[in-house]
């Protein structure tokens, strides 16, 4: 009887860890292999691009990146041997017998509770630790150069989604008596309130276009704390959160999920330790108890019909989409009814079941006015100026949160967006025409999108450096993504302002010292991560490109503030894009930067004399195909520069292809096209052709591989008229 007070019982630990060692080691198993295989497989193939002879030079490189989870995925593993494990060691839940059996031994509840909870958890530890020492040493071995910033909160994220998916299942085990079930509402526990949330604020936020998901990460209760949820939502893309966000979370992220697990667990204990043994076997341990959960799985398919149909009825569709919804709700009702079946498989019950249907359409109904009245208070937020104390710009997305790759305009949104503009003058407008927007929506929600969001068909002659008519002005507006802030909370909105405003807000934001310095700063790239994207399909050396990127960093600090925001919003005047991999707030980023021929002439110079020299043996590869001496498939397209005076040939270009084994007129072709090409480096703004070329082998059937050719030419191209039968004449503005 001494045994049955103590609450601790280090044979119960060993005979939990015992049960659990196949399924530990099967797991174990597998995360060393993946361990060892990932970040040897990425060595071996950044061997085999070392030695890949890339323009006139040969890169050296012998190590790789260590990230985590990039160099150990499989360490994700843990988070499914935990509730496995679970299964296995309280299964005596689920079997009158066996759970007698157990409730029998000479152990307080809570002790086999507890000690069977450490059991796990140890295995949990097993994995982790043991699996990752052998990635560390692997990427110690072969070498590479390891990352440590992040792995610890990577290994945490892991070991708090486990412990919480155990927690959930721990407490649906202790309230349900099968397997179906202990899954089933496990599930529903652990993400169902999550997903409500997101699928309720998404149903009003559609409904209202200039709502947008808040920028703001100071709130505790957000749904990406949750780490199971986060996890879910990266897989099903339902909120804006990358894989490396989820997988490198923040300390709130953290601290969350700790603090759910252990509240699961607690609850879990007090359940397990008031659990009745009849409930072994039973879907639910009372009728009442069944009457809920049978009502809860029916709402969890019909949250998301009443959603959308609270979509329809805003967009005034219900006479059209009417009977697809008869269909969803007659399909609710079938699943109450085979939840009833499937768990107690008595046809009897089904009938005394009825009445919860009734519930079911209340909680419903209760769901259509809760999103009516949110969106109603919604409309009619529109802080007054006195009450707004500062606003923010940001991206219209926040690639931040979808993905790990970042555009020029990406990098300086997540920086902006924490800049706080207090001017006067910003705050006004910001506000007038916010209150205006929501007004025009309000009373005609298709007004508002034509009105903001219909372009000008002269537009695009402004956008490709064209001056701006007055009606343009007049009728076009500009698309800012803006934080207001209040004393009493912050607010993310899509605002519209006509283009003769913006520019008055652009000459506030000029002055903002802070806010020019984040559209000039770029953070510093991780070693032997630099790379062009190649759009003369040529790959240039490291030296090269690290020479090419030091000149772009240089001009752009010295670049005028107004031609870098107008060009970097704009996807026209590049000559190519470096690429490279940097590490900031914890996490690793692919930033892309655009050699804009306006912004960086001087860098762009520098790119077109690498291309130049890269492309020698290309250059005399082409002057055989003209000269008759090697047949190949050619494409050729020419460029109009920006520097280009002549207004016939203004943003013009000429396409063509060519096939000399096939054609004579081809062969003839080139070789009065090669007349106008110049045998040098282009410069910045000038026109140019890129030139393609596909040597056809001497069997007349195989190509060869792809090679090109950048150099500049002689604008009288574009006025042969003789030329115009073997090219498509184009215009960028058509």
């Amino acid at each position: 009887m001494t045994q049955r007070k103590k609450n601790h019982c280090w044979g119960l630990i060993a005979e939990g860890f015992r049960q659990c060692r196949t399924v530990g080691i099967l797991f174990l198993v597998i995360m060393i292999l993946g361990a060892v295989a990932v970040p040897v497989m990425e060595y071996i193939n950044a061997g085999t691009m070392d030695s890949i002879n890339v323009g006139n030079a040969e890169k050296v490189s012998t190590t790789i990146i260590c990230s985590y989870p990039s160099s150990h995925p499989l360490l994700l593993l843990a988070v499914f041997a935990a509730p496995l494990m679970t299964l296995i060691l309280f299964h005596f839940l689920d079997n009158r017998a066996a759970s007698d059996l157990y409730h029998a031994l000479p152990h307080k509840r809570i002790t086999l509770y507890v000690c069977y909870v450490v059991s796990v958890l140890l295995w949990v530890l097993i994995l982790l630790f043991g699996s990752m020492l052998v990635s560390l040493i692997v990427c110690k071995l072969i070498p590479g150069t390891i990352i440590y910033d992040g792995m610890v909160s990577y290994v945490l994220a892991v070991f708090l989604a486990a412990l919480l998916l155990m927690s959930g299942l721990l407490v649906t085990m202790s309230l349900t008596g099968t397997v179906f079930t202990n899954v089933l509402l496990a599930g529903i526990i652990l993400f169902l309130p999550r997903f409500c949330c997101k699928v309720l604020t998404s149903a009003v936020s559609s409904t209202m276009p200039f709502l947008m998901q808040s920028s703001e990460s100071n709130n505790f209760f957000q749904n990406t704390n949750n780490l199971l949820y986060s996890w879910a939502s990266v897989l099903m893309n339902v909120e804006d959160v990358s894989a490396e966000q989820a997988l490198h979370p923040g300390w709130q992220a953290l601290l969350y999920t700790f603090l759910l697990a252990v509240l699961y667990l607690a609850i879990g204990s007090w359940l397990f330790c008031h659990r009745r043994s009849e409930a072994a076997g039973q879907a639910a341990p009372s009728r009442m108890l069944q009457h809920v959960y049978r009502i809860l799985v029916t709402m969890t398919f019909t949250i998301f019909v009443t959603s959308a149909l609270y979509n329809t009825l805003e967009l005034k569709m219900i006479r059209e989409d009417w009977f697809v919804y008869v269909l969803f709700y007659v399909a609710a009702v079938l699943i109450y009814c085979i939840y009833e079946l499937i768990t107690t498989r008595r046809w009897k019950n089904l009938w005394k079941a009825m009445p919860g249907l009734a519930i079911v359409a209340v909680l419903n109904g209760a769901i259509l006015l809760g999103l009516h009245t949110a969106h109603s208070k919604i409309m009619a937020d529109r802080p007054a100026v006195q009450e707004i104390e500062s606003v923010s710009f940001r991206n219209s997305y926040d690639h931040v949160g979808s993905g790990s790759y970042l555009y020029y305009t990406d990098y300086v949104g997540q920086n902006t967006q924490n800049i706080k503009i207090t001017d006067p003058t910003a705050i006004s407008l910001i506000s007038y025409y916010f209150n205006e927007n929501v007004k025009c929506f309000e009373e005609d929600p298709d007004s508002y999108y034509e009105k903001y969001q219909q372009i000008p068909y002269d537009y695009g002659n402004a956008m490709l450096g064209g001056a701006m008519t007055e009606r343009m002005e007049d009728q076009s507006y500009d698309c800012y993504i803006v934080t207001i802030r209040t004393k009493k909370k912050a607010m993310d909105r899509q605002v519209y302002i006509p283009v003769k405003e913006s520019k008055k807000l652009m000459e506030i934001l000029k002055k903002d010292a802070n806010y020019v310095e984040a559209w000039k700063t770029l953070p510093d790239p991780l070693d032997d991560t630099m790379t062009m994207n190649s759009y003369n399909g040529v790959e240039l050396s490291d030296a090269d490109v690290a020479e090419i990127f030091s000149s772009y960093r240089e001009e752009i600090q010295q670049a005028s503030f107004d031609q870098l925001y107008s060009t970097m919003n704009s996807s026209d005047d590049i000559a190519d894009n470096i690429t490279y991999s940097f590490y900031e707030k914890g996490r690793t980023y692919v930033l892309t930067c655009p050699i804009s021929n306006s912004v960086t002439p001087k860098t762009a110079t520098l790119y077109y004399e690498k291309v130049y020299a890269a492309q020698a043996e290309s250059r005399e590869i082409y002057d055989q195909v003209v000269q008759g001496k090697l047949d190949a498939m050619v494409d050729c397209t020419i460029y109009s520069g920006q520097n280009t005076t002549n207004a016939e040939i203004q943003n013009r270009y000429l396409y063509g292809d060519f096939a000399t084994e096939e054609s004579q007129e081809d062969q003839k072709a080139l070789q009065q096209i090669q007349k106008y090409l110049k045998d040098a480096p282009v410069i910045s703004g000038e026109s140019y052709a890129v030139i393609w070329i596909n040597p056809v082998s001497q069997d007349g059937q195989t190509v060869e591989e792809t090679i090109s050719i950048t150099v500049p030419v002689d604008e009288q191209v574009f006025l042969d008229s003789s030329l115009q039968q073997y090219f498509n004449y184009d215009s960028y503005l058509e």
